[in-house]
């Protein structure tokens, strides 16, 4: 049985991508079995003391622990993919300089993972089968946001991206967080998820992906605390957004900026680079989100 854990970064900023990251174990039988007969089961499937990116990224060492995760859970970067953003390969060399590309990520993911010298935190009930990490920068999160009209539609538009990367051979189920705020996801989003259950505190539905299949979901609040899969993914969308906003601060200094390391939040750093972008000769749709 495979178990796909699913959560997002960067859904709130006003710079940067939206990172949305995928994590597939496969769970061997009789832990199988258990999940089966109850999904919460998978609480205790653990990823040494790991916990949500927000309290790990909070303490020294953390990429280095998320690059370690990172390599464990892709075979050494072997089942680990990355789903650019489209429009990346049309802008402009000066956009392109603020961005990164799928290769430089794995090459700075790489980095990191060298000078780590952790111990392997595999279980023996499970073993991993790959990440996909979809980077939506500024320009694409804008036109899918005209498209869709709301921001939980991007997230499940990219959620659909994500879970169809992966080999659904065999059972499959997909533990995600909760999507912006939303409980009824088949009134929301009637032509994506059907057979609807609700619980205290989780949705347990079925999505329809692109690719016709059928596929069960499980959305909880505050999924990542509650399920270790699911802070896995947080762990490892968290370092490719951090990694995403270096190349961008590294663009900002290369261009001028005197100010402080940008976020990407709604800070004042973030807010003066976004006007000091909008005085640059060149298109910089791809930097940072609209109004």
């Amino acid at each position: 049985m495979k178990i796909i854990g699913v959560d997002e970064n960067g859904y709130g900023p006003v710079m940067g991508p939206l990172v949305v990251t995928g994590v597939c174990v496969e769970i061997k039988r009789p832990e199988a079995d258990r999940v089966k007969n109850d999904v919460f089961h998978l609480r205790k499937f653990a990823f040494g003391d790991l916990k949500e990116s927000k309290s790990t990224f909070s303490k020294t060492g953390a990429r280095e622990k998320a690059a370690h995760l990172l390599f464990e859970a892709s075979n050494n970067l072997a089942h680990f993919v990355v789903l650019p953003s489209p429009s990346l390969k049309n802008c402009s060399r000066e956009e392109a300089s603020f961005c990164i590309s799928p290769q430089e990520l794995c090459s700075r993911v790489w980095d990191l993972f060298r000078s780590t010298r952790m111990v392997a935190s595999i279980d023996d009930c499970f073993s991993y089968r790959g990440v996909v990490c979809a980077l939506v920068c500024p320009r694409d999160f804008n036109a899918y946001l005209r498209q869709e009209g709301k921001k939980s539609r991007v997230l499940v538009r990219v959620l659909d991206e994500i879970v169809s990367s992966f080999e659904l051979d065999g059972e499959t189920l997909v533990v995600c967080d909760n999507l912006g705020g939303t409980k009824h996801y088949s009134r929301v989003f009637p032509e994506k998820f059907c057979d609807e259950h609700l619980g205290q505190g989780y949705v347990q539905t079925q999505m329809i992906l692109s690719t016709g299949r059928t596929v069960p979901v499980l959305f909880a609040v505050r999924g990542d605390q509650q399920f270790p899969i699911v802070a896995l993914a947080s762990n490892i969308g968290k370092l490719m957004r951090e990694i995403a906003m270096d190349a961008l601060n590294e663009g900002l200094a290369r261009d001028g900026w005197k100010g402080k390391r940008v976020s990407g939040y709604r800070d004042i750093f973030t807010r003066g680079a976004v006007r000091f972008l909008r005085e640059r000769p060149f298109s910089t749709e791809c930097l940072f989100r609209a109004r």
